[in-house]
């Protein structure tokens, strides 16, 4: 493995080269012109791009024969075409590198997923756009051209409009007409209207989106509408983006994370991140907004430090696929003696559990028999206990009858007696008792 990792990074601004050594430490750090050979020409992209790898190198102290692997992230790569113009820069450059070739929102993009690039870019500053990789590595954009709704150029044209109407009577009435006359020194809003038929370039349009903030931040509801309308936009983007590589099916999302990284000078101000967190949270609540912690430009030389020991891994797996290919025919081999081992014991199984069976079945019989004994032996005891009860019930029914009749002749004797005999009778007796009582105490 060579001794240095090339990162180059083209936006519309300046074109950075970051040299990584094999401990992610940074060894050169070169900022230079625009490299857009779409605007400049290729002779002019091609000298600035070469400028900042030699500056790059010659401070690193590191030869072209050092490099292992050269990520470029630029803002001209669009199509497949565009990556063969930078290809045709690198190959005579760099002898034995690998290289590969990103639009220049990847940067960002592995700067803020650490670069597994497992999410989507959400871009918003000189153009607006959102893209990311589907699990088949095919590449999803959305947008992408200047005057896209969310860009600085668009905001801008939207902050001035609204303050031209406000003035002339068609809009509300907003403090970005205000703003906007003393960030461009003028005095009337005849004057702004004369500004904007003289056709000023898209880099002051786009300049006036920073007044639009202000005064959003200070409650304007014209500038907070703009803002809103353009936050808006970017989640409709991004959303699309995600429909794309699968990650929202119709009204049932996927219950996984979606990490949106946020580039550009638009989508990193805090007045768009509140936007777009408080809209994602009612539209996609898994969404998880995130500013990379390092700067973008970073993002190109770690992915190319990540992509090699990503080589080196996969030479790993080919090596281990390998060894089991040779293994194969005796693995297969094996496999084999198992399923014949497993069909014998299968069959072993099925004999053991029929002989169980058997032996179940066997003691149900005998318990059943059994039960069949026990419950005619009680059946015997039952019925003579019965008998015995039915002799005592006659018995008792005899003595019953027996009792009732002798009853019934004691009260036949009472009711005949004669009560007038019997109280003389009684009488009598008193009379007699008294006299032995007399002639007791004489």
């Amino acid at each position: 493995m060579g001794k240095g990792f090339i990162g180059i990074t083209g936006n519309q601004t300046s074109t950075h080269c970051v040299i990584l050594n094999s401990s992610a430490e940074v060894l050169a750090d070169i900022v230079g012109g625009i490299c857009n050979w779409k605007g400049a020409g290729k002779d002019s992209a091609k000298d600035i791009f070469y400028d900042v790898i030699d500056q790059a190198l010659n401070i690193s102290g590191l030869s072209k024969e050092d490099i292992s692997v050269v990520v470029a992230c630029m803002f001209c790569v669009e199509k497949e075409r565009d990556k063969e113009v930078v290809l045709g820069w690198l190959n005579p450059k760099f002898s034995d590198a690998q290289f590969h070739i990103f639009p220049h929102a990847v940067a960002a993009l592995a700067a803020g997923t650490n670069c597994t690039l497992d999410g989507v870019v959400l871009v918003a500053g000189t153009i607006a756009m959102a893209l990311s990789y589907s699990e088949s590595g095919e590449e999803i954009r959305v947008g992408g051209f200047m005057k896209e709704p969310g860009s600085s150029y668009t905001i801008g044209n939207e902050c001035l409009t609204s303050a031209i109407k406000s003035f002339d009577g068609r809009g509300a009435k907003t403090n970005l007409l205000e703003q906007i006359l003393s960030h461009l020194n003028l005095e009337t809003g005849e004057d702004l209207t004369e500004w904007a038929n003289s056709d000023p370039s898209t880099s002051s349009i786009s300049s006036l989106s920073e007044i639009c903030f202000l005064c959003d931040s200070k409650g304007d509801e014209v500038a907070s509408k703009i803002i809103s309308d353009a936050a808006k936009h970017l989640v409709s983007t991004t959303m699309i983006v995600a429909q794309k590589c699968g990650w929202i099916k119709g009204d049932k999302n996927e219950e996984r994370e979606i990490i949106v990284v946020l580039d550009g000078e638009i989508a990193t101000h805090k007045r768009t991140i509140s936007y777009l967190v408080n809209i994602f949270k009612k539209n996609l609540p898994q969404v998880k907004c995130v500013v990379p912690e390092i700067d973008p430009h970073l993002g190109s030389a770690f992915l190319a430090l990540s992509l090699v020991n990503l080589s080196k891994e996969r030479e790993e797996i080919e090596k281990i696929v390998n060894e089991a290919n040779l293994h194969l025919p005796r693995l297969q081999q094996a496999v084999g003696d198992v399923d014949e081992v497993i069909e014998a014991l299968n069959f072993q199984a099925l004999v053991s559990a029929a002989q169980i069976r058997l032996v179940i079945d066997n003691q149900v019989q005998f318990l059943e028999a059994r039960m069949i004994e026990l419950i005619n032996e009680l059946n015997q005891k039952h019925k003579k206990q019965l008998k015995s009860l039915q002799s005592q019930k006659i018995e008792l029914e005899k003595i019953i009858s027996d009792l009732s009749i002798q009853t019934t002749s004691s009260i036949q004797k009472l009711e005949n007696l004669n009560f007038e005999e019997l109280n003389e009778t009684q009488n009598l007796l008193s009379e007699i008792l008294q006299k032995a009582s007399v002639t007791k105490f004489n």
